[in-house]
């Protein structure tokens, strides 16, 4: 009897195939479950201060990570803030503004991020934003 064994990543299965002295074979199909690795929630900001709601210079900061966004993912239908945005002391002129959120698409695929903007907090102006996607 010899046996070969096949492994198929895409799908995450076995298959075992042997043959026997009529040259005939015989498949049978391992499936091999694992748990699903703890999905990462959005980590809520430590330290620095609270955003207050509706604060104009968060909203600026939302509205360019919003754009940002729906740049980048094509069929955005909703955004959403969380309301746990705070702010950092950077520099002397410059607060970070950090927060999560997420967005929805077409497709009905949520996916959910954090952000990060540098704001001038003498005139209020974005004057950078990042976000990443939470996977």
């Amino acid at each position: 009897m010899i046996l070969m064994l096949d492994y198929v990543q895409c799908c995450k299965f076995f298959e075992v195939r042997s043959s026997t002295k009529r040259n005939k074979w015989a498949s049978i199909i391992v499936t091999i479950t694992s748990p699903r690795p703890p999905q990462p929630q959005p980590v809520p900001p430590t330290g620095g201060r609270p955003v207050p709601p509706n604060e104009p210079t968060a909203r600026r900061c939302e509205d360019v990570v919003s754009n940002k966004i729906r740049g980048s993912f094509g069929g955005v239908q909703t955004i959403s803030f969380q309301p746990n945005a705070r702010r950092y002391f950077v520099s002397n002129g410059v607060d970070s503004i950090r927060g999560s959120g997420q967005f929805s698409q077409r497709s009905k695929m949520a996916h959910r991020f954090n952000y990060n903007c540098n704001v001038n907090n003498r005139n209020g102006q974005v004057t950078g934003a990042t976000y990443s996607i939470i996977r």
